[in-house]
């Protein structure tokens, strides 16, 4: 599973076979950090790392089966939106929802 992970990150981050080759520090994402996204829609504030964190998490979701994804999903009862929601169905019986929040350093799995 690690060596699929690690293609799975070469072929979404550009000169990226290690997964945080090019993700910011806590301090470069302080507001410094303006590297232009490849997204020509991007979220005011949303960097090219979150981005691609975004994107990595709808490959390994594709990548196993979760056929249904949409990014910025609204839950019920939350009063934030997930990064990416992916559903993957199973037949006639319920199928199986993956929820993912990407956080491109560690100070942000801290903030609130």
């Amino acid at each position: 599973m690690a060596e699929e992970l690690k293609s799975i990150v070469a072929a979404a981050v550009p000169g990226g076979s290690h997964p945080r080759a090019n993700l910011p520090t806590a301090a470069e994402d302080s507001g410094s950090y303006t590297e232009p996204a490849r997204c020509p829609a991007r979220k005011r504030g949303e960097t090219a790392a979150h981005i691609a964190l975004k994107r990595l998490a709808l490959l390994w979701a594709q990548s196993r089966g979760y056929s249904v994804c949409a990014f910025e999903v609204q839950l019920p009862r939350c009063r934030f939106r997930a990064d990416l929601a992916a559903y993957r169905p199973n037949g006639k019986e319920i199928g199986t929802t993956a929820i993912f929040e990407c956080k491109q350093a560690f100070p942000d799995l801290r903030r609130g």
